[in-house]
């Protein structure tokens, strides 16, 4: 792993990236993650580790576990980053998990149930020097990084009105 300032891996190089919870909403990482190597997969329900390997044929290599700290432990020189994409109730500790031992972290949005888990997240990523993400697929596309080049820049002059919306469930 690498810390802001200091020089990271090659260009070249690949991250070893673990995955805490290995089905359903992991796809929205498998994709993205699909240009490195996804080294290890943690889910307590083992039938999800295949769900997703006719697409992602990579994750029939990768180190399986039915608990993240075993894998952690385990692998805990092998691994660059993690991703979270468990349920809910588990994000927090996950995510604290993987901080303590150094590693880079995106997790799926909640983040935290309450401000004391979120300033204890935030206090371990300074004192660790991790990179930290939270998943919000929306805010990870083209249209917002231009919004906010464009508000940057002075396009709109003065907001006084903002409007937000999203469709309805799409299941």
């Amino acid at each position: 792993p690498f810390s802001i300032g200091q020089p990271g891996p090659s260009a070249n190089s690949k991250l070893n990236i673990a995955m805490i919870g290995a089905g359903n909403i992991a796809a929205m990482a498998y994709g993205p993650c699909n240009s490195e190597n996804i080294a290890a997969l943690a889910d307590v329900d083992e039938g999800m580790f295949l769900q997703h390997a006719e697409k992602y044929p990579q994750l029939h290599d990768a180190k399986k576990y039915t608990d993240f700290r075993v894998m952690l432990d385990e692998m805990d020189g092998e691994i660059d980053a993690v991703c979270i994409n468990t349920p809910d109730h588990t994000h927090f500790v996950a995510t604290m998990e993987a901080m303590q031992r150094g590693k880079h972290v995106c997790t799926q949005k909640p983040l935290t149930y309450n401000i004391w888990e979120a300033q204890t997240l935030q206090k371990a990523k300074q004192k660790y020097g991790v990179v930290t993400n939270m998943a919000a697929q929306g805010h990870t596309f083209d249209g917002i990084r231009q919004m906010r080049e464009w508000y940057e820049a002075d396009v709109f002059g003065q907001i006084t009105e903002v409007h937000s919306w999203r469709g309805g469930p799409q299941w």
